[in-house]
């Protein structure tokens, strides 16, 4: 049963990579080469620079992830990859709701401040 379990645990991870790779190809065939503005925003450049920090992040909690052994039933799970992979991911989350949150509070400060000069 357990050998079950992580065999679909990779394929699940293998279909997942393959269906950020044909996201990002066909949003790139739908966007075109040209720069793309929207009401004054550059849209490509920030999508691209989005996708770029986000990248970086889960690089950078991918490398500082902790590999220490954990007890699950009775036994030590030593697998380092996936130890490492749970660890991004739980990071990353925690990361990305912490700034989501910040951003809510200052847009909401700003619109205040904004209503309170008018």
């Amino acid at each position: 049963m357990s050998t079950f379990l992580i065999i679909l645990m990779e394929v699940m991870v293998l279909l997942t990579a393959g269906l950020v790779g044909w996201s990002v190809v066909t949003s790139l065939r739908k966007r075109g080469k040209g720069g793309k503005v929207v009401n004054n925003i550059p849209v490509k450049k920030l999508s691209y620079g989005v996708a770029a920090a986000l990248a970086c992040l889960l690089l950078l909690t991918f490398l500082m992830a902790d590999t220490a052994p954990l007890p699950i039933n009775g036994k030590p799970y030593t697998d380092t990859l996936w130890l490492r992979v749970t660890g991004m991911f739980t990071a990353t989350a925690i990361i990305l709701m912490i700034l989501a949150a910040a951003l809510i509070i200052y847009g909401k400060l700003k619109e205040y401040r904004q209503n309170r000069q008018a």
